[in-house]
Formats: C-alpha cells, structure tokens, sequence
C-alpha cells in the first residue's frame, strides 16, 4: 500500500502560480520538462517524477532531515541536486532567482552536487528552443560557478558577508574548462543554450588568477593543448561548406568572444594566446598539439 505524504512534512518554497493565463504556460512548460526529465533517466529515477512535477507547480518538496529512502521507499528524487531543479523550475525571474539560491545553498553540498549533474547532463542532447533547462542555463553557470561572474558575485557575496569561489582553483575549474568551454559543435541539434557556452568568462577570471597553480601543477602542456584548440574552434567558426553548427545563439556567442578578444577585453595571457593562435590560423598551419575532443 502506497504511504501518503503527510503535508507537515513539506516545505513550501514558493508559491504555486494561481493567474489562469500564467498556469496554462506553466502547464505548457511542463510537458517539455517532463520529456527533458524522460531523457535523464540515467541519472533521475521516473519514479520520482511526481515529486519534480510537486515542485514544480506547488513549490512544495518533502523536508529534507527527513530520509526518503526509509520514509517513502524512494530515492532522493533530486538526486541532492535540488538547488538547480530550484531554478529551473521556479516561476520567478532565474535573474532573481539564481541570487537567492546561491545564498541559500552557498555554504551547504547542495551546490556542488547539482553542479556536477548539470556538467553531466551537458553532453546530452536537448533540440529545439526549449534546451535543457529552458534558457536558465546560463543563470544555473553563474549560481554553480560563482566566479564565472566575478565582480559582480562579489559584491554580491560581501554584501552578505560571504563569499566563496566555490571551485578549488588549481584543478576543478580546469576539468570543467578543459573539457566544456567550447561550443559542443556538432552535426546534431543539442542545446542551444549548452553550459559550456557561458563558460569562457569563467576561463578569463580562472587563468588571469589561477595560471601559477597550474604551472605549479605541471600541467602546462596539457593547457596549452586545450587553448589552442578551443580557440580554433573559434576562428574557425564559418570554415565549412555546409554549416553544421548548433545554432544563432552559438553563432552570436562566438562572434561576441571574438569581439571581446579583439578588443583586448580578455586577461593578459589570454589575449597571447588568442594572438598565437590567430597567427598560425591565418597561416594555415595545422593545429599545434592536436588532442581529441573531450566531453
């Protein structure tokens, strides 16, 4: 016999949306977060569902001191990942929204975890304009990476006396850099507003302050393979018969990275390394330390 849940053991994190019009967008806005959440089945469990679709209408999810697996014989429906489903799901502006989460949840595992599933998901592909999390994508990379925007997560965070770079400098904001900065150009629709897209700020506050920790590391060489290949994707961009590229978004994102590169916008080792590899495209040279496509 199925156990209800006993609405004490709620928490009510926003408040449903009541307007009919509004609600008739939201119930739109469901059935492609359930056809996303059917895609996730590797990582999201279906039988969880009905407590995505709770908070997504409801704003409600069960208490978290309370234990899932004994007292509903489910596993975390989140997966520990709640702050991001938080912002996909809330009804309010993900501008205001990913703030509050981030304070919310700065101190707390709850970040990590959920950005380590949205780095996973990543490689998945989600056509269409919806994308994965229907444009909040770029607002769930600067909750999970505050450094990404770091002036502003700064002031932010020191206005509430606190502040976290959240990343350990010399290794995990390059494994998410190494392999996800890039565009993922690829012959099949994937996400229009793909993560990596919005990682490359992230690179330029993480090399201008970090690149002493990889040279401490020894890592070098393998960084260097990395920037020349992420910037010929870049030049690159429009070398192809026949265009084969995700999308406007990523042709708009690419022409803007170049801009800010040409308009010396970037750190100063960037900026040399934009220089080198612009010289040896325009050249013709083959690219230096060819390495495979990660992710």
């Amino acid at each position: 016999m199925k156990k209800e849940i006993d609405p004490a053991d709620k928490v009510q994190l926003w408040p449903p949306v009541t307007d009919p019009a509004r609600l008739v967008e939201r119930k739109a806005e469901w059935r492609l977060v359930k056809t996303n959440l059917d895609r996730m089945t590797g990582y999201l469990k279906k039988s969880g569902h009905r407590y995505h679709k709770e908070l997504f209408f409801y704003g409600t999810t069960l208490d978290q001191r309370r234990k899932y697996w004994s007292d509903y014989d489910l596993s975390n429906p989140f997966e520990g990942a709640l702050p991001l489903f938080q912002l996909w799901y809330h009804p309010g502006d993900p501008a205001e929204v990913y703030r509050a989460i981030y304070e919310q949840q700065w101190q707390g595992g709850g970040l990590e975890k959920a950005r380590r599933l949205l780095f996973e998901l990543q490689p998945m592909e989600f056509p269409g304009e919806y994308g994965m999390l229907g444009g909040r994508e770029p607002y769930a990379v600067k909750m999970l990476l505050p450094g990404l925007d770091y002036k502003e997560t700064r002031e932010f965070s020191e206005s509430h006396r606190k502040f976290s770079t959240a990343l350990p400098p010399e290794t995990t904001w390059f494994k998410w850099l190494g392999g996800l900065a890039y565009f993922h150009f690829r012959e099949r629709p994937q996400n229009p507003f793909s993560p990596g897209l919005y990682l490359w700020e992230y690179m330029n506050f993480a090399v201008n302050i970090y690149w002493g920790e990889i040279e401490k590391a020894g890592n070098v060489e393998f960084s260097l393979k990395i920037f020349h290949k992420r910037f010929r994707d870049l030049l690159a961009f429009n070398d192809y018969s026949e265009p084969h590229w995700d999308g406007e978004r990523a042709r708009q994102r690419r022409d803007e990275l170049v801009e800010k590169f040409e308009t010396g916008q970037c750190c100063a080792r960037l900026q040399d390394f934009w220089h080198e590899a612009k010289k040896a495209y325009e050249a013709g040279d083959p690219i230096p330390h060819q390495i495979e496509d990660e992710g």
